[in-house]
Order: C-alpha cells, then sequence, then structure tokens
C-alpha cells in the first residue's frame, strides 16, 4: 500500500469519525509524549497519527483546523487542542499555569 492510499484510508475512516480520539504527533516531541500520558492515564485508547510520516494530510488538518503544531487531539471530528487543552478537558492542571515548567500532572 502506497502513503497516499494509506494517507485516504486514514481520512477516510479517521479523520471523518464521529467517535474515536485521534492525536497527531511529532517525532522528539515533549508535548505530544504528555499528550499521549494524559489520554493513557485518562485510560482513553487512541490513533496516533504522525505527522512526519503523513505531511500532506497534516497541511489539510492544519487548514480545516486552523491549527499550527504539534500535537492535536481531535474527539471524533472535532478539535479539542493540544496538551494544554487536554489537561483542562480532563481537569489536570497545564503546564502554563502559574508558570510552571514542569511536564508532571
Amino acid at each position: 500500500m502506497s502513503v497516499a492510499d494509506n494517507t485516504n484510508n486514514i481520512k477516510n475512516e479517521e479523520i471523518s469519525s464521529v467517535s474515536g480520539v485521534t492525536i497527531f504527533t511529532k517525532e522528539n516531541c515533549i508535548y505530544c509524549d504528555a499528550a499521549k500520558a494524559v489520554l493513557e492515564r485518562a485510560g482513553i485508547v487512541y490513533r496516533e497519527i504522525p505527522i512526519g510520516s503523513y505531511p500532506e494530510l497534516w497541511k489539510i488538518i492544519c487548514l480545516k483546523y486552523g491549527w499550527k503544531g504539534a500535537p492535536l487531539v481531535l474527539m471524533g471530528n472535532k478539535p479539542l487542542g493540544g496538551f494544554p487543552e487536554l489537561c483542562i478537558h480532563f481537569g489536570r492542571k497545564s503546564i502554563f499555569e502559574r508558570g510552571e515548567r514542569s511536564l508532571e500532572i
């Protein structure tokens, strides 16, 4: 299967889905790792899509949702946001509150 075919499958199966959680990540991204940890601790099953492997899909997602950086968490076909928004959604303190620099949640 080609990358284009794989991108189309992801687009059709995951992005248009009304259920499920998808997280777009990039390599060596501490916020992406932290976002995945929040989802895992909350017991959420998610699909990870590495943006480096699907650059054309990432361009489409950025245009569709007005997003610029990783991670991006979609709940169904609605964007939740990145790591800070995910923390807020699950009632955890964001790393951006009180000027903290720790990723501990």
